[in-house]
C-alpha cells in the first residue's frame, strides 16, 4: 500500500494564518453548549466498540428505514470511508468517483491498486450531475460509486431524481453507491439531502457530528446492511480497535433530537447570514470571479479568471496578506479556490477583505 500525500489536509494543518478561510468546518461550539453537569464517576472504558445500542440508535433516527443493527459508530467520517473501501474494494476493481471532492476516498482506493475513474458535477448547470458521462465510464468491474451529499466542497445538494437516476446506473452492474454525508442536515433552503441507504439495497451512507460544530469529539458512522456492518467492525478490530468512550457520551446527548436540532439550527443560521456576506464580495469581484452560490454546508467553490494557478495564488495570498483559501488543484479543479464561509463573523469579514486587497494588486 502506497498512499500518496493528501496534499490538502497537509496544506491546512502546516500553514498558521491570520485569517482561516480555508477549512470546511463551522464554528464549533463549547463543551458547555452539550452538557452542563458531567458524571466524573464515569468509568474511562472503551464501551462497545462497535458503539452503544443507544447512540446507534440515536443515528439510525437520522435516516428513514433504517435501525441500530444498520450502524457502526467510528472515529469520524474518514474512519467510516477507510473500513468500507477497505472492506469492499479488491485490485482490478474500478472505482467511479463525483468531482470535485474531498480527496480521501480517492487517494485510498488508489493506494489499493483500483483504477479511478471520474464524472463530474456540471458547473454551468448548477453543479449537477453529469449523468451521461457516468453510464459511459460505468463497467461491469466497477465495484464503487462515491460522492459527497451535500458536495464539498462546492455546497452543491445531488436532489432525490438524480441520486435515484445514480442508484440504478450502479444497479445496472451490481455496484454499491456510497455517500459521504457529512454535510448532511446543514441545507440552507430544504429537507436533509437524501442518502442512497435510504433508497438502494447497495446504498451505503457515512457521516458525522464533525460539522455541525462538535469536531473534536470525533464521532462519526457507517450505515449499510447488517452483514457489511458485522465486517467493518472485525476491521475496525485492527485499525482503531475503539472509538473514544468520552466522545460517545457527549456524542449520545448531542444526538439526541432536543439537542442536534439546536445545533444544526445554530449552523444554518451562521451560514445563511455568512453566505450573503460572500455573496455581497462576489459581487464586488465579479469581473474576475464568478460562482454557484452553495445550498449547503460551510465552503464556496468560485471560479476565478487571473492568469495565476490556484497552488500559486494561496501562496502569494498566505504570504502577503496572512489568508489562508484552499487551492482548487488540490480538488483536481484548477483556477477555482475553496473558501470557508462559516468561521467567525469578523475573520470573514476582514479575511476578504485583505483578499480583495490583494486581487487590486494583481489587477
Amino acid at each position: 500500500m502506497n498512499l500518496e500525500p493528501f496534499n490538502l489536509e497537509r496544506w491546512l494543518s502546516v500553514n498558521p494564518c491570520k485569517y482561516d478561510l480555508a477549512s470546511a468546518g463551522i464554528t464549533k461550539l463549547r463543551l458547555r453548549d452539550v452538557i452542563s453537569d458531567i458524571d466524573f464517576d464515569m468509568i474511562m472504558n472503551y464501551g462497545s466498540t462497535k458503539g452503544s445500542e443507544a447512540i446507534r440508535q440515536e443515528i439510525a433516527d437520522l435516516f428513514v428505514n433504517v435501525d441500530s443493527n444498520n450502524v457502526l459508530v467510528t472515529n469520524g467520517t474518514a474512519e467510516a470511508n477507510l473500513l468500507i473501501l477497505y472492506r469492499l474494494l479488491e485490485k482490478g476493481d474500478e472505482f467511479i468517483v463525483q468531482m470535485p471532492m474531498y480527496m480521501q476516498s480517492v487517494g485510498f482506493a488508489k493506494s489499493l491498486g483500483v483504477k479511478v475513474k471520474a464524472y463530474y458535477l456540471q458547473e454551468n448547470m448548477n453543479y449537477t450531475p453529469d449523468l451521461e458521462t457516468l453510464k459511459a465510464i460505468i463497467s461491469k468491474k466497477t465495484k464503487i460509486i462515491f460522492l459527497t451529499n451535500p458536495n464539498n466542497p462546492t455546497g452543491s445538494i445531488v436532489f432525490k431524481q438524480d441520486l435515484r437516476a445514480i442508484c440504478e446506473i450502479a444497479e445496472d452492474v451490481g455496484a454499491y453507491v456510497i455517500c459521504d454525508g457529512a454535510l448532511r442536515g446543514l441545507e440552507v433552503d430544504m429537507d436533509v439531502a437524501p442518502s442512497p441507504v435510504e433508497i438502494y439495497e447497495k446504498g451505503i451512507a457515512t457521516g458525522s457530528l464533525s460539522k455541525a460544530g462538535l469536531t473534536g469529539i470525533r464521532i462519526g458512522w457507517l450505515i449499510a446492511d447488517e452483514r457489511l456492518i458485522q465486517d467493518c467492525w472485525a476491521y475496525k478490530d485492527y485499525t482503531t480497535l475503539c472509538h473514544s468512550g468520552i466522545g460517545e457520551y457527549l456524542a449520545t446527548i448531542a444526538l439526541q433530537k432536543k439537542n442536534i436540532s439546536r445545533y444544526i439550527e445554530r449552523a444554518k443560521n451562521i451560514i445563511r447570514n455568512h453566505i450573503a456576506i460572500l455573496s455581497d464580495w462576489m459581487k464586488e469581484h465579479s469581473q474576475v470571479m464568478s460562482w454557484v452560490p452553495p445550498r449547503a454546508g460551510h465552503t464556496a467553490f468560485p471560479k476565478y479568471s487571473l492568469n495565476i494557478d490556484s497552488i500559486g495564488l494561496c501562496k502569494r495570498l498566505l504570504k502577503e496578506k496572512e489568508v489562508l483559501l484552499a487551492p482548487g488543484d488540490f480538488f483536481e479543479s484548477p483556477k477555482h479556490l475553496r473558501i470557508r464561509y462559516s468561521c467567525e463573523t469578523e475573520i470573514l469579514k476582514k479575511g476578504l477583505e485583505a483578499f480583495s486587497a490583494f486581487l487590486l494588486q494583481l489587477s
